[in-house]
């Protein structure tokens, strides 16, 4: 083990000004430093969690054919990792897999919106994203995603989207705007309607 990684700091040694540099520590640090912060903006951005409330409705909206897409590449980073040329890079291929593999389960569980009466909670792997009070829902319709928007978890700053796919509802909040992705959009404007029916 010691040898082989001697032999990877070797070859990744690079000539800098007459002194060798071993950006092997970069190229590891980089990805793990990348993720914490992704973590940390993703959990400052999710509000406030909501009072529990009476659950009225469970949704989810999934991408499994995204999830199945995504394991081609997984395939070939497994295969790439085992050939003895990429024995030096097996450290960064290694965490690119892992975060393949992460949006990969992500796509395949789904989002999953929870109705209650107290507002909606968006979900994924068991991890709370957002919630939207019932009193920062000013208005909503059915919408359409663009392809160009991208899928996943998409957005900067007030307005986010949750989607896998090309249909969902739009919601209009006191401080911004939330697409929620789903197959069925009616199905969300009704559970939203059944929201705001139990705050009356």
């Amino acid at each position: 083990m010691n040898e082989a990684m001697v032999s990877m700091n070797r070859k990744f040694q690079i000539l800098i000004d007459g002194t060798l540099v071993n950006p092997v520590p970069l190229i590891v640090i980089a990805p793990i430093a990348i993720l914490i912060l992704l973590v940390i903006y993703l959990a400052s951005h999710r509000g406030t969690s909501i009072p529990s409330g009476a659950l009225i409705a469970e949704e989810v909206h999934a991408g499994r054919a995204w999830s199945l897409l995504m394991v081609l590449p997984l395939v070939a980073l497994a295969w790439s990792m085992s050939t003895p040329a990429a024995s030096a890079a097996r450290i960064p291929l290694g965490f690119v897999s892992l975060i393949l593999l992460a949006a990969c389960g992500m796509a395949w569980s789904g989002f999953r919106y929870l109705f209650t009466s107290s507002g909606v909670e968006i979900r994924t792997l068991g991890f709370r994203l957002r919630t939207i009070p019932v009193s920062q829902i000013k208005e909503y319709a059915k919408d359409s995603w663009s392809v160009a928007g991208g899928y996943g978890i998409r957005g900067m700053g007030n307005r986010r989207a949750y989607v896998w796919g090309n249909q969902g509802v739009r919601i209009k909040t006191t401080d911004g705007e939330v697409f929620l992705g789903h197959n069925d959009p009616e199905r969300i404007v009704h559970d939203l309607d059944a929201i705001r029916q139990a705050t009356h």
